[in-house]
């Protein structure tokens, strides 16, 4: 939310602005400009961008199903894993048919692991900590995995537990509780201190009712003064575009005119070719993708399967956590015009060493509408996917990947708030804000650790809370099958800023110029440094910073909302806009060294 003002309309307001202009004009001059981008170095091309890969589905590792053995062979000699399930081999080792489905379960050796258990051996589906031994519903299938083995901690996370290392940041503190030392707002999260740095959003780190939260004092522009301390409303279209916004004001969003999504599968196979999936079972994940997004009120989503891409590299069919962020960071999509979801499918996936259904990224740390991380996200991402997974769990996965959180998180709320004069938040902020998903239609949640689900998806929380278990970004998987209205909405929208992103990602880039805002949404424009080869990169967009303007900075990539780091002669940097008459709640000034006017809103802090 932009900071509004207590500052009423009228000349009182615009004799402010015409002082501030006259002071800030003078004592700025000091400001430089400390806006010139490194470009990224080159990445490694990963293993998913080999062309030589083998074709997995060669007729020669694909089994054919003829309900009996060759000619001269005798049926049921041994059995063998193919394609996920258990085949019988007749005595001259071909597969004829097949002996177990393995369903969502592995096999190994020719055998399908145990079916999921109803009550998962009396474990929460999330799993839990037992001391440093980590007690775990794989799936409904019950394991444990020994921490402290290795003088390592159990820990809880929102997907359940993990293994991690010790270390000087360790905590453990109550759900939820957060405090101030200084300026920066501290919790304990998963088991680590987590800090923000209040400044970075040129706030204050303050208390709200029992928590504490980075909090942006009010201040005037020139939208608040006109329209009150919420802005103006914003101006409905007649008819409804692609944009990410309910232009025409009937509570959906972009319901006309959005093309489906396309999905790009990459199948994980062994050395041979082999692996655990089929191109049924992937086509069978989009029409379950399909099947939880479908929506009566014209807010559901379509996918459909654009390509499916066969990748043979065996130390990947166990993707633990450092390989998952590898290719996070590295991964050489394949060129494709249009955005796409992209999903790795494969045997396993480790998360802290500890096996995971799926894991996917946040669409630049943020979920629940928030940057609920400040660490630097790349642009795309990436769904992971095993084969021991809940039927619900791709639907999950693309929940996150189009920015929704789980309806138990606990994440620190990092987005500043805005209060009134006695400290209250002032009306039009949304009383959800502080819930730990950030959507006002579900009801809080506590999660599996408290609350049992009973006979027909009934629930019961220690606390007395009731989520609704049906939820997909909840974490009681026997029941999950909708989306609540505001998490499609949303969901909308977001996707609407990965596709902008997108673009910017293909080719050159986006490039841009800083004064005319020119950029999709979430990016902001920079100013690149030269190559070594001494080629000017000019001006491109890159994602956003978690620094808001007026908010310190320590690179430029640090900032957000068009805003450049600018060096101040007192030391440290702050994020400005650049800006023009047309530039929303700014009053432009021109500095003597500076190419551009900037936002006298945004210097509050340097005047500070």
């Amino acid at each position: 939310m932009r900071p509004v003002s207590e500052r009423g309309t009228g000349v009182w307001g615009l004799t402010w602005r015409l002082a501030l202009v006259l002071g800030v004009a003078a004592a700025l001059a000091w400001w430089i400009l400390a806006d010139t981008e490194e470009p990224d170095p080159e990445p490694e091309p990963t293993r998913l961008a080999e062309p030589d890969a083998p074709a997995v589905n060669d007729p020669a590792w694909r089994p054919r199903a003829r309900r009996k053995p060759a000619p001269g062979c005798k049926p049921e000699a041994a059995r063998v894993c193919l394609r996920g399930d258990a085949w019988w081999l007749d005595s001259c080792d071909q597969p004829y048919e097949i002996a177990d489905d393995c369903g969502l379960g592995l096999c190994d050796e020719g055998e399908c692991e145990p079916p999921p258990q109803p009550d998962c051996g009396g474990l929460p589906a999330i799993g839990r900590c037992d001391g440093d031994v980590a007690e775990m519903c794989a799936a409904g299938r019950p394991m444990a995995i020994d921490c402290g083995a290795d003088d390592r901690r159990c820990i809880m996370t929102e997907d359940g537990p993990v293994c991690r290392e010790r270390s000087a940041d360790d905590c453990d503190w109550s759900a939820g509780a957060t405090k101030c030392e200084d300026n920066v707002l501290v919790a304990c999260r998963e088991g680590r201190l987590q800090k923000i740095d209040c400044a970075m959003m040129d706030a204050r780190c303050a208390a709200i009712g029992s928590l504490a939260r980075c909090v942006r004092e009010p201040r005037a522009t020139p939208s608040t003064e006109a329209c009150g301390p919420c802005g103006c409303e914003e101006e409905l279209d007649d008819e409804e575009v692609c944009d990410g916004r309910d232009n025409d004001g009937d509570g959906h969003i972009d319901e006309d005119g959005c093309a489906p999504v396309d999905v790009v599968a990459f199948v994980i196979t062994d050395g041979r070719g082999a692996t655990s999936y089929l191109e049924e079972d992937i086509e069978a994940e989009i029409a379950g993708i399909n099947r939880g997004f479908a929506r009566e009120d014209g807010n559901g989503l379509e996918f459909r399967l654009a390509d499916t891409i066969w990748v043979s590299d065996p130390e990947l069919l166990e993707l633990d956590e450092g390989e998952y962020d590898v290719l996070v960071d590295t991964m050489a999509y394949p060129a494709r015009e249009e955005f796409f979801v992209p999903i790795l499918f494969t045997d396993q996936v480790f998360i802290g060493d500890v096996p995971r259904p799926g894991v996917s990224t946040v669409p630049n740390g943020m979920c629940g509408g928030k940057r609920r991380d400040p660490s630097f996200y790349p642009p795309m991402g990436l769904i992971a996917i095993a084969k021991r997974r809940w039927p619900t769990t791709v639907v999950h996965e693309v929940g996150h990947f189009l920015g929704l959180c789980h309806t138990h998180g606990d994440h620190v709320d990092a987005v500043p708030r805005v209060e009134g004069a006695d400290g209250s938040p002032i009306a039009c902020d949304e009383s959800c804000i502080l819930e730990a998903d950030g959507i006002c239609d579900t009801p809080p949640d506590p999660g599996p650790s408290t609350c049992t689900v009973r006979d027909a998806c009934s629930i019961e929380c220690s606390g007395g809370e009731s989520p609704d278990p049906r939820n997909l970004m909840g974490y009681y998987p026997e029941c999950r099958s909708v989306f609540s209205r505001q998490q499609a909405l949303l969901m909308r929208s977001v996707l609407h800023l990965r596709r902008g992103w997108y673009r910017c990602m293909v080719g050159d880039g986006c490039a841009c110029d800083p004064t005319l805002a020119d950029c999709p949404e979430g990016m902001t424009c920079r100013a690149m440094a030269s190559t070594a080869d001494g080629s000017d990169q000019g001006w491109r967009c890159g994602m956003d910073g978690s620094a808001l303007p007026g908010g310190t900075c320590r690179e430029p990539r640090d900032c957000s909302e068009g805003s450049l780091c600018m060096r101040a002669p007192s030391g440290g940097s702050i994020c400005i806009r650049p800006c023009t008459d047309e530039t929303v709640d700014c009053t432009c000034t021109q500095l003597a060294d500076n190419p551009w006017p900037i936002c006298i809103e945004d210097t509050a802090r340097a005047r500070g």
